[in-house]
């Protein structure tokens, strides 16, 4: 990844933050290894960062949830999931996320990159301007990567 085309990323998270006002954003692409570092991200003053912690994210509830069912998740009450679609307890008990929307970008039936948007001030409502703007910023990230992937369309509420 050049140097370029991870500041368009980065900015690309830094306007999905302003858009949507969440606690954080991130933008996670796959690596050699399998895992997903962020290579990007949003935050609102006084939330902890994720980069620097890549994770074996492939076996989380949500991620296969994400990748089976190719679509963008929203979850409006972390604590509160649907059936079979836990979040990692990290992600609510280290990081404080209290709701999320995860947006991949699949290619060949596989998630190689996606966008994570997390409110940790409490549970949340995702409006339709909010999936607009991750969407938004998964296809910029696309693009500017070069991943040549595509971006789900069909949504799923968990």
């Amino acid at each position: 990844m050049s140097t370029e085309a991870l500041a368009l990323c980065q900015k690309s998270m830094e306007t999905l933050l302003a858009a949507v006002n969440p606690t954080r954003t991130t933008l996670r692409v796959e690596d050699a290894a399998g895992l997903y570092p962020v290579v990007a991200e949003g935050l609102s003053p006084g939330t902890n960062s994720l980069v620097g912690a890549p994770i074996g994210i492939r076996a989380t509830k949500t991620f296969v949830a994400m990748e089976e069912q190719c679509a963008l998740l929203l979850q409006e009450d972390l604590l509160n999931p649907a059936p079979g679609i836990d979040p990692p307890m990290a992600l609510i008990q280290v990081y404080g996320a209290k709701s999320q929307m995860l947006c991949a970008v699949m290619k060949e039936s596989r998630c190689v990159a996606f966008v994570s948007v997390h409110e940790g001030k409490g549970t949340r409502k995702w409006s339709e301007k909010d999936v607009e703007a991750i969407k938004r910023a998964t296809r910029e990230a696309n693009d500017a990567l070069g991943l040549g992937g595509e971006i789900t369309e069909k949504t799923v509420w968990a």
